[in-house]
């Protein structure tokens, strides 16, 4: 089983994340280790337990 740690989706202006799991730092989890950039969504929303 693999476990999703944040929901990202195409927009005309690129990749942008809309959620995330709960207790993932953005940053260091993510924004850091990122290959592609993207930007964090003003609606992006904590994901479901």
């Amino acid at each position: 089983m693999r476990h999703r740690k944040m929901r990202v989706k195409l927009t005309p202006e690129g990749l942008s994340l809309s959620e995330i799991a709960p207790g993932i730092d953005i940053r260091k989890n993510i924004l850091d280790q990122a290959r592609a950039p993207f930007k964090v969504s003003d609606e992006s929303r904590v994901m479901d337990a």
